[in-house]
């Protein structure tokens, strides 16, 4: 039996196993999941960065929220707010 082991999970999340091994003795595994840190930065893809101008037209973007060691942030939720600078209208339906 070990008391007080100790784990440092160093920057990337997911799901991990580990095992522990001593002479003499089968090796035994479990599983491991180091959940990601709260977000830190976003980045923002869009289907086509061309429309055509005059009248509606329709293309999707999507979002990720990622920690400060670029995990992406997917165990929590995360709102966003798009908005544009520029003469264009966004559509939030």
């Amino acid at each position: 039996k070990f008391n007080g082991v100790n784990i440092k999970a160093k920057k990337k999340s997911g799901d991990f196993v580990y095992r522990a091994e001593a002479i003499g003795f089968p090796t035994e595994y479990d599983d491991l999941y180091v959940h990601p840190l709260i977000a830190d930065h976003i980045s923002i893809e869009s289907k086509s960065n061309v429309i055509p101008a005059g009248g509606y037209a329709n293309t999707e973007f999507t979002a990720y929220a990622y920690d400060k060691h670029d995990n992406l942030v997917n165990n929590t939720g995360t709102n966003f707010t798009i908005s544009t600078t520029s003469k264009i209208e966004i559509d939030p339906n």
